[in-house]
């Protein structure tokens, strides 16, 4: 398995624009690049700081330890990343019930009975239990 998905949800809107960007994609390399990586870093520091309670903002200026594709990487958390990280954390907190329900961070997904190419990788799933 590769380590994008070419029918996935990040591509899915491009797929439906032009069919034939799939085929096109396939003769270049997946190169990655500092946005993508940057990406990857506030994906982990938005995980981070749900599980471990704290505000994006209170790691401003510090070294991030964070695993890309299998190896680790660091880079400093700056005020525009912590800024854009904090929506996406305080969105999590405000829906997210802990005596209810169950969260899933960053899950790694696959859903081969659908298509074996969709696959990728879950921000953020929950699930309720209903109690009585």
């Amino acid at each position: 398995m590769t380590t994008h998905s070419t029918v996935g949800a990040s591509v899915i809107k491009r797929r439906k624009i032009c069919p034939g960007s799939r085929r096109e994609e396939a003769k270049h390399p997946n190169q990655s690049s500092k946005y993508a990586s940057e990406g990857t870093m506030a994906h982990a520091l938005g995980e981070h700081c749900i599980n471990k309670q704290r505000k994006p903002q209170e790691l401003v200026g510090e070294e991030f330890v964070y695993e890309d594709h299998g190896a680790m990487k660091a880079g400093v958390v700056t005020d525009e990343m912590a800024d854009a990280v904090a929506v996406y954390v305080d969105w999590v907190n405000a829906n997210f019930d802990p005596t209810t329900d169950t969260l899933l961070l960053e899950q790694k997904f696959h859903l081969k009975t659908v298509h074996p190419d969709l696959f990728g990788t879950s921000d953020f799933s929950e699930y309720s239990v209903q109690r009585p």
